[in-house]
């Protein structure tokens, strides 16, 4: 069983959204909070809609809503990126990848969003580097599960984390294939480029274990992600169709 508010995954790392957060069959992603002491940086925005007023509940629980300053987006799909608007409207500024330039230019890309297409302040480029308060950040572009997959490493409490959104799963998987945008081959390149850089654990964007504080990231984050690489070169990806 969740807890109403979340969890605290370390002292500086939160989980405030999961994927039923609302009760209600309503798919949301897996939304962290840093505390990066002076300001409070959220991974993805979440669905929206139902659930913005118990992820900022959440945040308010845990003292962080307030600072937040920043969400840095990992991909455009609804449930990681359908709270951009409301986070834009309480002042938030909301970054994401280079892949959203091409993507505005996607007709598919407007039918998804029905033309409302969420707007970032910021575009990020590979091997960017920022830093709020304490914790360091670098991007890495990582197309292939969408045009617009960014993973972010994170330096928190000298250890380091892989954000991946929805770029590879627990135990070799992969997330959902069958968006218009998904890349076998980009993905492919995508894991190989992520493999380049020194990380300690992943937290990915669903389908994390609750039952444990140690179950809500994966330790030898490297090694699952090389997992999930070498499945998908022999070709043992499930692979859907849109």
């Amino acid at each position: 069983m969740k807890k109403k508010y979340g969890d605290r995954i370390t002292p500086n790392i939160y989980r405030v959204a999961w994927w039923d957060i609302t009760s209600l069959d309503y798919v949301n992603c897996d939304v962290y909070a840093i505390d990066c002491e002076e300001t409070v940086i959220l991974i993805d925005s979440g669905r929206g809609g139902p659930s913005y007023p118990q992820l900022k509940e959440n945040l308010e629980y845990w003292g962080l809503w307030d600072r937040v300053s920043v969400c840095l987006l990992t991909h455009l799909h609804r449930d990681h990126a359908g709270a951009v608007m409301n986070l834009r409207s309480e002042g938030i500024k909301v970054w994401g990848g280079q892949g959203y330039n091409q993507y505005l230019k996607n007709v598919k890309a407007n039918e998804y969003w029905n033309d409302n297409i969420p707007i970032l302040d910021s575009i990020l480029n590979d091997g960017d580097k920022f830093k709020f308060g304490n914790v360091d950040f670098e991007v890495v572009l990582t197309p292939g599960h969408t045009s617009t997959c960014t993973t972010y490493l994170a330096s928190v409490c000298a250890k380091r984390y892989a954000l991946t959104g929805d770029l590879f799963m627990p135990n070799g998987t992969i997330g959902y294939s069958g968006s218009f945008d998904f890349n076998y081959d980009c993905l492919l390149n995508s894991l190989n480029h992520l493999l380049q850089y020194d990380f300690d654990a992943a937290l990915t964007g669903h389908f994390l274990q609750t039952s444990q504080p140690e179950g809500f990231f994966l330790d030898n984050g490297k090694s699952h992600i090389l997992n999930t690489y070498q499945n998908g070169l022999e070709g043992k990806w499930n692979i859907q169709k849109s």
